[in-house]
């Protein structure tokens, strides 16, 4: 991860480059874009390893309970604990496809001409 200070003297050397010999009111559309691509790049491997992270809590939840509920039935503790972690599985990876592709779509349509985008 980039430390704030550095990122914020990347972007002060951009918008400065951008406006050329006078200085701007606002940043061209182009560069605006840029900037913005770059920070939701950086989304990417938060975004997987929060879900990786939710799914091994779960996990360990699926075992503590399973354990306590089901200690007279050790078969049925283990297939249930099985159906339950693939089940857990699945949804993990269709978790991690959607982020990712929520992430694409966001990078494929940035509306610099939202109202509430213009007001700030």
């Amino acid at each position: 991860m980039i430390p704030a200070d550095k990122n914020l003297k990347n972007l002060k050397k951009v918008i400065r480059g951008t406006s050329g010999v006078q200085p701007a009111l606002f940043i061209p559309d182009g560069v605006f874009n840029t900037l913005i691509l770059k920070q939701l790049d950086m989304f990417d491997r938060p975004s997987e390893q929060a879900i990786t992270k939710s799914h091994q809590c779960i996990a360990e939840a699926i075992d503590m309970v399973a354990a306590k509920a089901m200690i007279r039935y050790p078969k049925l503790e283990r297939e249930v604990v099985n159906i339950a972690k693939d089940f857990l599985s699945k949804q993990s990876l269709g978790a991690k496809e959607f982020m990712a592709e929520y992430l694409e779509v966001e990078k494929a349509y940035i509306n610099t001409n939202h109202p509430e985008f213009i007001e700030r």
